[in-house]
């Protein structure tokens, strides 16, 4: 492709012409629908001063810190500006609850007078957001009475059924985002500016950063920066010619970010097939990098924490695309510039990086699982438990029964190949000793597989990686993780409780996965997550050295 077909397209873009994404008549329609995000920081430029006023005088209320209940691109975004900036002196703490596990719901339930929490939905009806905001909204309410709708603020889109619930429970804030801006393309907006300024960030500077990046993004600008065509232009090439492992590396300052990343390009590419599949928070020698990366350095100007990394990547052979942040304000510019290169990949792989078509299908086994109605497929899955009270489900296919619990996991992970990845999707209450456990059986697993081992919590990830899960490429292995829980916890208005809830989409996403022919499987690890993960961590290390 000539420089000529490049800058083409960065014209395209900005016109809006939809037949680079798609080509019947219908397909134009929704993605003419979503192109709201090349205005975003003109929104932003409109609402800052009126944006960063209201935070301040949130912030003389009385409040101590910021919860943000929300689930992919409405909550990413928050999360990763609080993990780079943290609270400045003007702002509050501010954390995101994007889990159903009941014990993280209950830790998140201190100080509640003192708790402003946002709850953030595109479409209003998010399972878990609505969840989660009953419940807050009920527990507060217990303390403060009719004032409860004081400690809550809510961004959706108009119309919505949040933006009725925040009206009839008088929030104190309804904040309506543009409805042609996606959800993972929304950080520009309410979705990721509101928690900015409660954060007490800069918007003035943020919307510089926004507008620079777009003017550079544009081809025919005195501004014009090729750096998010060629971004665009190298995930495209390197995908189609078997790189499509997008390994991100960053400056420890912008570490944070990546979260954000992850979604939007596995969310945006991952479908029909064809897929990017982003690789993060990941530390491995040289030589255990395999052909199939593809590497994307993103670091703040006089930060050399990277440089004899990239230097020795590239003696290797591989390639990387290197962008630099004059600093963490730039952040504001790297989103956009991350959006603009994503539509840019998905024009030239063919692919309307606009949509999620995939992902319904597991948000519909899960309310049928809620509703107590057995799957078709439940017949085709095996189940082997051991005498530690592990239990594994895999579909039939895959089970030896006479391998036990430890060797057919053992046979699952051994089933990758080098052109594979490895998913580890917990459903679990992620306490640091959970976490660590984790991290132990991840590196346990890097250092004998030759492939990108993930790490993606659930049911975070049902709004971010799942749609590339079930519409990219069939080259992923997936373990589900859960354990049991004594914590019952009612959801205000549902027959049901979190725990139960959290169960059903965890298995809800396994027969989804398994439906579609996905190596996948579900290890329950009974009432001691903990020690279950140590012991998994020890069988890999052992058995694996024993059949090398």
């Amino acid at each position: 492709m000539t420089e000529a077909d490049v800058a083409d397209i960065a014209r395209r873009i900005h016109t809006r012409d939809v037949s680079l994404w798609a080509a019947a008549p219908e397909a134009q329609s929704i993605v003419g629908k979503r192109l709201g995000w090349l205005d975003a920081p003109d929104w932003l430029n409109e609402n800052r001063e009126e944006l960063t006023t209201w935070a301040r005088d949130i912030c003389g209320q009385g409040f101590a810190r910021v919860v943000v209940l929300g689930m992919g691109g409405s909550s990413l975004a928050a999360q990763a500006l609080a993990g780079v900036f943290g609270k400045t002196e003007q702002g509050l703490p501010l954390v995101v609850l994007d889990t159903t596990h009941p014990a993280a719901v209950t830790a998140a339930a201190a100080c509640l007078p003192e708790t402003l929490f946002v709850s953030a939905s595109k479409s209003g009806t998010t399972a878990e957001v609505t969840a989660l905001t009953a419940y807050f909204y009920q527990q507060v309410k217990a303390e403060r009475g009719r004032a409860a709708g004081e400690n809550f603020v809510a961004i959706t889109d108009a119309g919505s059924a949040l933006q009725r619930y925040a009206e009839a429970h008088d929030f104190r804030r309804c904040f309506l985002n543009p409805a042609d801006v996606g959800g993972r393309f929304s950080v520009l907006t309410a979705f990721g500016m509101v928690p900015a300024a409660l954060l007490g960030l800069d918007l003035d500077r943020m919307f510089n950063s926004a507008r620079t990046a777009r003017a550079a993004s544009g081809a025919d600008t005195l501004d014009a920066d090729p750096s998010a065509l060629r971004l665009g232009q190298a995930m495209a090439r390197s995908a189609l010619a078997g790189r499509n492992k997008l390994t991100l590396l960053l400056s420890p300052q912008l570490g944070a970010f990546s979260g954000w990343v992850e979604q939007l390009v596995a969310e945006s590419i991952g479908k029909s097939g064809i897929g990017i599949i982003p690789v993060i928070d990941e530390s491995l020698p040289i030589g255990a990098y395999g052909m199939d990366r593809f590497f994307v350095a993103v670091t703040l100007t006089g930060d050399h924490t990277l440089d004899e990394t990239l230097q020795a990547l590239e003696a290797a052979g591989h390639e990387i695309d290197h962008h630099q942040l004059d600093d963490r304000y730039g952040l504001a510019g790297e989103f956009f510039r991350w959006e603009f290169a994503v539509a840019v990949a998905g024009a030239l792989l063919a692919v309307n990086p606009f949509d999620e078509p995939d992902v319904v299908s597991s948000k519909q086994t899960t309310r049928r699982l809620l509703e107590g109605k057995k799957e078709e497929q439940a017949n085709s899955i095996g189940e082997i438990r051991d005498d530690a009270g592990l239990t594994l489900r895999m579909p039939i296919s895959l089970v030896d029964e006479d391998a036990g619990l430890s060797g057919q996991l053992l046979r699952f992970f051994q089933n990758a190949g080098p052109t594979n990845y490895l998913t580890l999707m917990p459903f679990l209450y992620m306490t640091d000793d959970v976490q660590n456990a984790l991290s132990e059986l991840i590196t346990a697993l890097r250092a004998v597989l030759p492939l990108p081992v993930i790490l993606n919590p659930g049911p975070r990830y049902l709004h971010s990686t799942g749609q590339l899960h079930k519409g990219g490429p069939n080259t992923g292995l997936y373990l589900i993780i859960t354990a049991s829980t004594d914590t019952m916890l009612a959801i205000p208005g549902e027959p049901y409780s979190f725990s139960d809830l959290n169960n059903a989409q965890a298995s809800g996403d396994f027969l989804s996965l398994a439906a579609l022919d996905r190596q996948v499987a579900h290890l329950d690890l009974g009432s001691s997550p903990q020690q279950a993960l140590a012991a998994v961590t020890a069988e890999v290390q052992l058995r694996w050295t024993e059949s090398a």
